[in-house]
């Protein structure tokens, strides 16, 4: 699940409550069409794009890394779906890979310090069941992010996968409360806004 259309206006009134941000990362950023309206949103906006193997639909101003962002740096199996959007570190149990690839995978904040990104003011997770990975990795930049849009599973969706409540858990140690849901129940995923108040 991702933001489109209504929901993605719903991510801008949220960002827009707390801040305007300096820097707006979108981590699993599929084709980055989302990124690119945040950009429009916020044109002073530093905004970056991961994601390690979609077809780009926007180009400049967005700044676009193809990195694999992981708890640890470390090489990891990325697994390659055939269906866009659901390629990640973690196997999907309804869906075969249709091949896997032995990449870098790199902590968000090992990526932050090799782009001079000092802190991060919103950001959204859509990395099919590896949201937990993303947040470890990240580490102390979590204290200054203002806003997170995340995509979490209550159920194993994803081989090995952590579930929603450790998600969760770790945004909470943060000081992030969570203001909005979208869930899919009859998938077990759903979608969530934690904002800084």
């Amino acid at each position: 699940m991702t933001p489109h259309a209504k929901d993605t206006d719903i991510w801008i009134e949220a960002i827009r409550s707390v801040c305007y941000p300096s820097v707006y990362m979108d981590i699993g950023a599929g084709d980055g069409f989302d990124c690119g309206v945040v950009k429009n949103a916020f044109p002073d906006c530093r905004c970056i794009a991961i994601e390690p193997v979609e077809v780009w639909e926007i180009g400049d101003p967005v700044e676009r890394l193809r990195d694999v962002i992981a708890a640890e740096n470390e090489d990891r199996v990325f697994h390659v779906k055939g269906m866009p959007g659901i390629h990640g570190l973690y196997s999907r149990t309804s869906h075969g890979d249709d091949h896997m690839l032995a990449l870098p995978a790199r902590t968000l904040r090992h990526v932050c310090d090799r782009e001079q990104i000092t802190s991060i003011d919103a950001m959204k997770i859509d990395v099919e069941g590896a949201a937990w990975d993303v947040l470890v990795g990240a580490g102390d930049l979590l204290q200054g992010v203002k806003a997170v849009h995340v995509e979490t599973e209550w159920v194993e969706l994803f081989l090995g996968q952590h579930l929603e409540h450790e998600v969760f858990r770790i945004l909470q140690s943060y000081g992030l409360t969570k203001t909005w849901e979208n869930r899919v129940v009859d998938l077990g995923q759903g979608d969530s806004i934690w904002l800084r108040q």
